[in-house]
């Protein structure tokens, strides 16, 4: 076999073993969406700033909101799927004749249906069980946020641990939790 032939197989048999088309094509959508992509993470920023922010003023409130906005979420999406191909004003709403041939399955929305109203009632069972738990992370949270306040500036760093705050009430509210 002459060397050039013999080169031209090994080239084949690399290309076939690197195929890098799929690569190609996953660069070319990220190259396209690159704008979208990068307001997603600025959004995702700021509302990880205001985030932070309400759980550091109001975080006894935010706990209990988060987990009744989700417990909210789970009975509503439970709620319209299994009620949506009965209902003529669910069905106006979100356009029912519109949807993909795989969510107007029936079937399909009764799986779903199932899983978030059984999901709602695992966590309705949670959280009636673990009540005293959330409200000691709700106290530690409070605590934390209030410890960020007083986190070490750089001239403190520079002066060393000695000026930096206790951590035994850390320790305490761990011990609470998980002890």
């Amino acid at each position: 076999m002459p060397l050039d032939q013999a080169e031209v197989i090994v080239g084949e048999l690399v290309t076939d073993i690197l195929n890098i088309a799929p690569l190609q094509s996953y660069f070319s959508d990220v190259y396209m969406a690159w704008p979208l992509l990068l307001a997603m993470v600025g959004v995702s920023v700021v509302v990880g700033v205001i985030y932070s922010v309400l759980i550091r003023y109001f975080a006894s409130c935010m706990v209990w909101t988060m987990i009744l906005m989700l417990m909210i979420l789970l009975l509503a999406i439970g709620a319209v799927t299994a009620l949506l191909p009965t209902t003529q004003f669910l069905k106006d709403i979100f356009h029912y004749d519109d949807l993909p041939e795989t969510l107007q399955d029936r079937k399909f929305q009764i799986a779903v249906s199932i899983i978030t109203l059984s999901l709602f009632l695992i966590g309705f069972l949670l959280i009636c069980c673990m009540k005293r738990q959330i409200a000691i992370c709700k106290h530690f949270l409070i605590q934390l946020s209030e410890s960020s306040r007083q986190l070490p500036t750089s001239p403190e760093i520079a002066a060393g641990p000695s000026s930096y705050p206790s951590i035994s009430l850390y320790s305490s509210y761990f011990s609470l939790l998980f002890g």
